[in-house]
């Protein structure tokens, strides 16, 4: 079994280092121990600010970026085929600058404040160095896609003048640019990276220690006593987990690859082709990006964008997120009956109670950071509330391990109920009755639990050691120590994966940034709304000459469709963050002339939700879908098979977007509980129709016209309005029926 788990690990840091890190320098020695120090250190600041207050802007967000761009410099090679041993003498010296130049405005502070506009010499050669810094930074850690499309607005701002047209602007010096960009809060230091420095680094660390505590395997064995049992089961319970794991992993590929690795040889294992197994992680954990709580960094970006409390963005985000995963669901529920897979056997599913009785104490962080979250407290108090309590439950589950070691198994029971739940027991009351700070009541949380070990262990085991006492103060001193341990690591490990995020919303600052100087964004925006109105205009010139009666009111969903296509290209090897970011600067304004009849929050609600999924959908569409080849890897499948197949399984997903545009009461905006049960019902119905037209079985095999009806009848049911309803469910009613008939008299001929 240690085995087993080693070759995983492999396998897991093998495929993040293809699809997604870019190829990270495996460290020993000296060089070792500094990288791990600046990391361990670059997350006590964060940690520090987000608990305690968050010093100036124009000092919290250099001091962020910088510790990224060290760390960046130190791992990452500046090409895949250079050595990965060892830190070369030029990434040093680049290091080295990175931490000078942005300590620069730092420590010359005041003197930047009181003379904004008007930089030295010295201030735009540290400003130029810096933004050359981040384009290789950002290259490094997330591939040449973003760098290029940074790079190309930088050089817009500067040679726009030269430009045709709509898109021609003044045209900006090269000092003017590096000053707006290094020196101002629209830049480089801009909303991306103010998000990232308050929120997404928090939830990051979060999920790094949570993933310490063993959160995964309980999750894992949650959904193999949820969906084990069913047809199909390993492929159901890959989409419940990779659901609730990816919602705090934040990536596709990192979620497919860290569920993947159990998940995928298991489906294979019950009857999947390896392809279908493959696309199945990769729709599953792409989703989890779009799931509630936690939705990674573009989400609370778009609080920032908006203007919005979080709270809203998870509500908007929860029945979207549903009915994605319901399609993923349904369409391999019936390619498990399509296939007559079985599900797994009684001996191979967890026993519920033992679970929630030995690990169920994990599940606390995530009930108090909803509980944060629902009660309306700041973003930052639930992140920071969630990682205090995640380090006090790794503690109270250590204490029950360790001062246990050689106990028989009742007195280990007894151990978890009295070094775990009842100090829990008292943390959350006092927590939820809100009468003493976090802090204090973490520490009289670890206290109490302390002294009911000692007592019980002094009880139970007076007659077992010649000292006692001292035995069990060992104990204790053993559980401290594998805590902070702990600790530390997920500290460590909470650094890494912020690099790639971290240097994509710095990077997104470019974008912002010059958007906001030349005004494109606005010029973007009225060529899409253009193109739009005149492909319209050019359709309907058409069909009055052929059919007159039929004529094109809006060109709102040409709108829509040229938007979701700039998101999957520019999605194709760009992070889901900076692609939001791009495409929320950009294409999202030209949804707002359509939108007026909402107000504007709503409108920019529906527009920015609309752009934030097709942006995380690009990691599923080919020709470049990461996450599918990143689970192609694992499951040993054909890559493009697996992302065809995945972009398949996830067709719901692309229909939902232009779906909730046209109904946003699915997002909660003119919410009508009566109006609101309707749409959720009818869009429910809907996706399994599409499931089973997509897979092609229903009660029994579809034939080529009950798919293309059936098809048709769940894009009647997704598309809101009563008539479509109506025709959409006597369609497929009309389907089932004759299903249910055919399968009636095939029964009866294996009868006779």
């Amino acid at each position: 079994m240690p085995d087993e788990n080693l070759h995983e690990e492999k396998v897991v840091e093998e495929l993040l280092d293809k699809y997604e890190r870019g190829g990270k320098r495996k460290l020993q020695g000296i060089s070792y121990f500094i990288v791990k120090i600046i990391a361990i250190s670059f997350s006590i600041f964060q940690f520090y600010t987000i608990g305690f207050g968050l010093f100036p802007p124009q000092i919290q967000r250099p001091i962020h970026v910088g510790f990224a761009m060290v760390l960046i410099f130190l791992l990452f090679p500046v090409t895949k085929k250079a050595p990965k041993n060892k830190i070369p003498v030029y990434d040093i010296i680049l290091s080295i600058i990175v931490a000078v130049v942005f300590l620069y405005p730092v420590i010359f502070y005041e003197q930047l404040i009181f003379r904004p506009a008007l930089p030295t010499l010295l201030d735009l050669i540290v400003a130029g160095t810096a933004v050359i810094l981040i384009l290789e930074g950002t290259r490094r850690a997330t591939g040449f896609p973003l760098m290029l499309i940074a790079l190309l607005f930088v050089l817009y701002a500067i040679f726009g003048k030269n430009m045709p047209g709509l898109f021609a602007h003044r045209g900006y010096s090269f000092a003017s640019v590096v000053d707006h960009l290094f020196y101002t809060l629209d830049g480089i230091f801009g909303i991306p990276v103010s998000v990232s420095t308050k929120f997404v680094y928090a939830f990051i660390l979060f999920g790094a220690l949570a993933e310490k505590t063993g959160v995964s395997a309980l999750i894992v064995n949650l959904a193999r006593i949820m969906a084990g049992r069913a047809p199909g089961g390993p492929a159901k319970i890959s989409v419940i987990t990779s659901a609730a794991l990816g919602t705090v992993s934040g990536s596709s590929v990192a979620n497919v690859v860290t569920d993947g690795v159990f998940n995928i040889p298991l489906m294979k294992k019950t009857g999947y082709k390896d392809y279908f197994a493959g696309a199945v992680e990769a729709a599953a954990s792409t989703g989890g990006q779009i799931m509630p709580p936690v939705m990674g960094a573009a989400a609370f970006i778009m609080t920032e964008f908006i203007g919005v409390p979080y709270v809203r963005i998870i509500w908007a985000a929860v029945v979207p997120a549903l009915l994605y995963f319901l399609g993923v669901y349904f369409s391999l529920h019936f390619e498990a009956k399509r296939l007559k897979l079985r599900g797994l056997r009684k001996d191979e599913i967890p026993n519920l109670k033992d679970e929630l009785t030995k690990r169920g104490y994990i599940l606390t962080p995530f009930i108090i950071l909803v509980y944060k979250l629902i009660a309306g407290y700041t973003v930052m108090d639930a992140a920071f509330t969630s990682i205090i309590s995640v380090i006090l439950i790794s503690f109270l589950g250590e204490m029950a391990k360790t001062v246990t070691r050689d106990f028989d198994e009742k007195i280990k029971i007894l151990f978890l109920y009295v070094s775990i739940y009842i100090p829990l027991i008292f943390f959350l009351i006092l927590f939820f009755s809100s009468v003493i700070d976090i802090i204090p009541l973490f520490f009289l949380t670890i206290l109490l639990s302390i002294i009911l070990c000692f007592l019980v262990f002094r009880i139970k085991s007076s007659q077992n050691y010649k000292n006692p006492n001292i035995e069990v103060i060992k104990r204790i001193g053993i559980v401290f120590k594998n805590t902070i341990l702990l600790t530390i690591d997920g500290f460590e490990e909470g650094a890494y994966t912020s690099l790639s995020v971290v240097a994509a919303c710095a990077s997104a600052g470019y974008i912002a940034g010059m958007s906001t100087l030349t005004g494109l964004a606005l010029r973007f925006a009225n060529a899409v709304v253009t193109l739009a109105s005149g492909l319209k205009n050019w359709l309907n010139s058409i069909f009055s000459s052929i059919l007159p009666i039929i004529q094109i009111k809006s060109a709102m969903s040409f709108t829509l469709l040229f938007t979701a296509i700039a998101c999957l290209i520019l999605g194709m090897g760009i992070p889901t963050t900076g692609n939001y970011i791009i495409m929320a600067i950009i294409t999202a304004p030209a949804l707002a002339p359509f939108l007026t009849q909402y107000d504007l929050t709503a409108s920019m609600l529906i527009a920015h939700m609309f752009v934030f999924y097709y942006g995380i959908l690009a990691d599923l569409t080919p020709p470049v879908a990461l996450a599918a080849y990143a689970a192609s890897g694992i499951a040993g499948s054909e890559p493009f098979k697996t992302g065809f197949t995945s972009f398949r399984l996830a067709l719901a997903g692309f229909l939902v977007p232009f779906v909730f545009v046209y109904n946003p009461i699915l997002l909660g905006v003119n919410f009508v509980l009566s109006e609101a049960i309707l749409a959720y019902i009818t869009a429910i119905i809907g996706i399994i129709f599409l499931g089973a037209s997509n897979i092609g079985y229903f009660i029994i095999k579809l034939n080529f016209y009950e798919r293309i009806l059936l098809f048709i009848a769940a894009i009647l049911l997704i598309t809101p309005g009563l008539k479509t309803d109506l025709i959409g469910i006597t369609i497929g009613g009309l389907i089932y029926l004759s299903q249910y008939l055919k399968n009636r008299k095939i029964v009866g001929v294996k009868n006779v």
